[in-house]
C-alpha cells in the first residue's frame, strides 16, 4: 500500500489483482480528520462493471457529520434598582450529544439536562454556568458561559474543552437532581461529588452528597434545629443508606473501590424515590434500588470487613 496527496476531486485507474481497499483522508473546515473508504472486489471471471462496496465513514478523531456540538448563551436583564437582583436566562442546544449535565451556576442548574432548553434564575453575583456533554461517540464536550451582574444582553460562550473522559472543570453541585432518569449503558457525566477519590469508599461519597444537598437531608429528617450537626447526621444517614441499598451487609462486610476517579455512586431522587446510579468511566453500569442483600461486586470493587 502507499499514500500520497490527492486533489479535491479526480479519477485514478489502477490494475487490480486482488481485493483492494482504497482510503481517502481529509480535514474538514473545523479541523476534524474525516476518512472514506471503498473496497474493489477482484473477480477475473467477471468482464462487466464491478462497483466496489462503500465502506464506513471512519474518522481518526471526530466523524465528519457526527461531531458532537454544544452551544450555550445567556441573556441578562439588569436589576430594576441599584441594589436589586436581575435575572439571567441560559439557553443551549446540541447535536449528536447522548447526555448532558449542568454544573456551576446557581439554583437548580446542576444535574442532568435536556439536550436543549432554557433556564432562568435570579442573578445577584457573577455566575458561570457549565454544560458537559457526552457525544454519541463517547467524546466529552464542555461549554460554559458567565453571566456578569450589571451587564445586559448576550453573554459570551466559553471554550469547547475535550478531556477524553476526565471530569475536569466540573464543580461540586447538588446531586439528587430530579430532571430525569438514566438507563443502563448510557454515557453520562456523574456529579463530581459522587466520584470515589483516592482512599475513599462508597459511604464517603454518600456523606459528601448529603452534606451538599440539604433537600435530601431534610427528607430523611434533618432540620436546622437538629441537635446534631449536618456532618454528623450525614455520616449516620450514609451508613444507613449503604446498608439499605446493599453496599454493607449485616455483619459489616462492605463494598469498596480499587481505582480512584473512575467509579461514581450518585444519590438521585427520581419521581421522589431515592435511586443510586453507579458509573464507571462515565458510563451507567448499575441502577441500585433498596436491597437487604449485599450485592455482587464488579471487577473494580472488592469486599472489606468493616470494624464494628
Amino acid at each position: 500500500s502507499s499514500s500520497n496527496p490527492k486533489g479535491s476531486s479526480g479519477t485514478v485507474t489502477l490494475p487490480l489483482a486482488t481485493d483492494t481497499t482504497f482510503t481517502l483522508s481529509g480535514t474538514d473546515a473545523l479541523g476534524n480528520v474525516v476518512s472514506r473508504s471503498v473496497t474493489a472486489i477482484f473477480n477475473p471471471n467477471n468482464s462487466g462493471n464491478n462497483t466496489g462496496n462503500t465502506g464506513n465513514n471512519n474518522s481518526n478523531e471526530n466523524n465528519g457529520n457526527t461531531t458532537p456540538t454544544l452551544s450555550i448563551g445567556v441573556v441578562i436583564n439588569k436589576p430594576t434598582t441599584v441594589n436589586g437582583t436581575g435575572t439571567a436566562t441560559v439557553t443551549w442546544s446540541t447535536e449528536n450529544i447522548a447526555s448532558l449535565t449542568g454544573s456551576g451556576g446557581n439554583g437548580n442548574w446542576t444535574g442532568l439536562k435536556n439536550l436543549s432548553g432554557a433556564f432562568t434564575t435570579t442573578l445577584n453575583q457573577d455566575t458561570t454556568f457549565i454544560l458537559t456533554g457526552v457525544g454519541n461517540d463517547g467524546t466529552i464536550v464542555e461549554r460554559s458561559v458567565t453571566a456578569v451582574v450589571g451587564s445586559s444582553g448576550t453573554g459570551t460562550v466559553g471554550n469547547n474543552n475535550t478531556d477524553n473522559g476526565n471530569n475536569n472543570g466540573q464543580t461540586d453541585g447538588n446531586a439528587n437532581g430530579t430532571e430525569g432518569s438514566l438507563v443502563l449503558g448510557q454515557y453520562a457525566i456523574p456529579p463530581s461529588n459522587s466520584i470515589v477519590r483516592s482512599h475513599e469508599g462508597v459511604e464517603t461519597v454518600f456523606i459528601r452528597q448529603i452534606t451538599q444537598n440539604k433537600t435530601l437531608a431534610s427528607i430523611y429528617g434533618y432540620t436546622v434545629k437538629s441537635k446534631n450537626t449536618l456532618k454528623y447526621f450525614a455520616q449516620n444517614l450514609a451508613d444507613y443508606l449503604a446498608r439499605t441499598f446493599g453496599y454493607v451487609s449485616k455483619t459489616g462486610k462492605e463494598i469498596r473501590v480499587s481505582p480512584p476517579d473512575k467509579a461514581a455512586y450518585e444519590l438521585r431522587l427520581v419521581d421522589k424515590v431515592l435511586t443510586i446510579y453507579e458509573y464507571y468511566n462515565n458510563k451507567v453500569v448499575n441502577i441500585q434500588t433498596i436491597s437487604n442483600v449485599l450485592r455482587n461486586s464488579y471487577d473494580y470493587e472488592y469486599y472489606f470487613n468493616k470494624k464494628k
